[in-house]
């Protein structure tokens, strides 16, 4: 799924996550210090992720972002992957 068309708590979180301040007494965000790439990895992981709970219908746009990694949605996506013969590191990259 795309940026753009994530549910607006996804959006408002990773940017949150993303941001930086010049005032070192002041937190950054917990993605702030990762590599482009490595932010690059994770918003692309997560895309495909609500791309699925999407697809099943389990995508509810007004729940926060971290209520939706359950365990039974991240065993059903994994079984949907294996057929997809998607490594197990990938599984757990794409996590």
């Amino acid at each position: 799924m795309r940026f753009e068309a994530r549910p607006a708590l996804d959006q408002a979180a990773w940017t949150a996550a993303r941001s930086t301040s010049a005032d070192i007494f002041e937190d950054a965000g917990s993605a702030a210090h990762l590599r482009g790439a490595t932010q690059q990895n994770r918003v692309h992981a997560w895309g495909r992720f609500l791309t699925f709970l999407d697809l099943e219908g389990a995508l509810d746009r007004e729940v926060p972002p971290e209520t939706r990694p359950t365990r039974e949605r991240i065993g059903a996506w994994i079984r949907l992957m294996r057929p997809m013969q998607c490594a197990s590191t990938t599984q757990r990259m794409l996590l």
